[in-house]
């Protein structure tokens, strides 16, 4: 699922936690956060930051990402 808010002058915050199990290993599971932060530059194009990080669980996962992007919506 995922949570999100759009700004009247182009930017917009997005938040997606996800619940991960592990079918494999019983009873390791996982809870996930990634969110997005970004900005329209211009009518065809945005700019964004995003990130994620472990948040709770017992599989023993310390990975995170942070992500800087440029988007260009017509082609």
């Amino acid at each position: 699922m995922i949570f999100g808010i759009i700004g009247p002058d182009g930017w917009w915050f997005e938040f997606d936690p996800r619940y991960t199990v592990d079918y494999k290993n019983p009873g390791e599971a996982e809870l996930i956060g990634e969110f997005e932060l970004g900005t329209m530059v211009n009518v065809g194009s945005s700019m964004y930051v995003r990130g994620g990080w472990r948040l709770a669980g017992n599989k023993y996962s310390y990975d995170w990402e942070l992500m800087l992007g440029f988007k260009i919506l017509y082609l």
